[in-house]
C-alpha cells in the first residue's frame, strides 16, 4: 500500500497532497479503470493535468470514508 492513513506520507517519507490515479488505484486495490470510472462519475474528484489526473489527497479521504464529493462532474 503507498498510502499511510496515519501521516499521509508516501512510501519514500514525503509529505503527499496529490495523487496519480494508478497510486489511488493501488492504494484502494481496485484496477485503474475503476478508478477512472469514479472520477468520469464524479464520485471521486479529481484535477486534469495534461492527460493525466490528479487526485488531492482529501478527495481519496472522502471517497474511502464514503463521503460524496458532490461536484457531479469528476474532474474540477
Amino acid at each position: 500500500m503507498i498510502r499511510n492513513e496515519a501521516t499521509n506520507l508516501d512510501k519514500s517519507g514525503v509529505e503527499r497532497r496529490a495523487w496519480t490515479a494508478y497510486e489511488v488505484a493501488e492504494s484502494i486495490g481496485q484496477p485503474y479503470r475503476a478508478v477512472m470510472r469514479l472520477i468520469a462519475t464524479g464520485k471521486l474528484r479529481a484535477v486534469k493535468l495534461g492527460k493525466a489526473y490528479s487526485i488531492p489527497d482529501e478527495a481519496l479521504t472522502e471517497l474511502l470514508n464514503g463521503r460524496d464529493n458532490g461536484n457531479g462532474n469528476g474532474a474540477t
